[in-house]
């Protein structure tokens, strides 16, 4: 059985649906960039911040445990697929050779360069996006630089550990309403926002097969959350719409509610972004073409 509807939230309505809408835009457009750089089994934010780390010099198992917060076993895993792609090379530890540590390959230091590149160049194109995503958000201080140089690789670990706390929350809340992924939230606040849409339309704006995007689709549709009916507007009773229901819009109210107590978090990771679109490649950390 859904729950009642929740306290309207700060950022309301279209400006809190807007937010989230772009950052959805922005998070599959990361995972794209390091699915083309990185490869497809490191394209998630547990193997970004751990290839980040090790930028900086070798590590430990333990010491990449205690600075991500990763159970040992996950950390096991990550690194066994980090060196299975060729990326690091683990050995024995010049300071206790009982134990071993992990390190980049020349490899994984230039997909690593090459992520932070593409990385940048999407940072810039995508400032005035960010600028307005932020500006919805009420985020202070976008006219004035708060580093020197910007780690465009410490902005998406950062937007990753908030995003994760957000996840948390809002998988918490939407659970009653049989929402237990990301993309049934995702398609189900883009309903929401469109007020009507076509399939096609979700799979172009959030980067999703058309595979998926149905059987997503079907999900929200058991759950009574959307409803799909044939376009006569149009002249065309073979093109189907979707639209939210009642109870849809009140899950995805409930989704921005849950987005709204997590906003100065997303806000606070990703102000540096509209600072590299105005910055030449020497006010970014790790940039420049090699």
């Amino acid at each position: 059985m859904p729950p009642p509807a929740t306290a309207t939230p700060t950022v309301t309505g279209t400006r809190a649906s807007e937010a989230l809408g772009l950052l959805v835009q922005y998070s599959v457009e990361i995972t794209r960039i390091a699915a083309a750089t990185l490869g497809d089994p490191l394209a998630d934010n547990r193997h970004i911040e751990i290839l980040s780390l090790l930028r900086v010099g070798p590590l430990s198992p333990g010491e990449l445990q205690a600075r991500t917060g990763l159970t040992p076993s996950a950390v096991s895993r990550i690194l066994r697929t980090q060196e299975d792609e060729g990326l690091i090379m683990r050995t024995r530890s010049p300071r206790d050779g009982r134990s071993r540590q992990a390190t980049l390959t020349t490899k994984g230091r230039r997909r690593i360069r090459d992520f932070q590149d593409r990385l940048t160049d999407y940072f810039r194109s995508a400032g005035p996006a960010m600028r307005s995503m932020l500006a919805l958000l009420d985020a202070p201080g976008l006219e004035h630089p708060v580093h020197d140089t910007v780690d465009v690789l410490a902005i998406v670990t950062g937007m990753a550990h908030a995003g994760a706390r957000y996840v948390e929350d809002v998988t918490a809340a939407t659970r009653p309403y049989g929402l237990v992924d990301d993309a049934a939230r995702y398609i189900l606040c883009l309903v929401d926002l469109r007020g009507s849409i076509r399939p096609s339309q979700i799979a172009s704006e959030l980067q999703m097969t058309a595979t998926r995007v149905s059987a997503t689709l079907d999900r929200l549709d058991r759950a009574g959350l959307i409803r799909r009916r044939h376009d006569t507007m149009e002249n065309d009773r073979r093109a189907v719409v979707v639209q939210a229901t009642a109870t849809g819009r009140r899950a995805a109210r409930d989704i921005y509610a849950v987005f709204d107590r997590h906003a100065s978090d997303v806000a606070g990771a990703l102000a540096p972004t509209v600072h590299i679109a105005s910055e030449g490649s020497g006010g970014v950390a790790g940039h420049g073409r090699r």
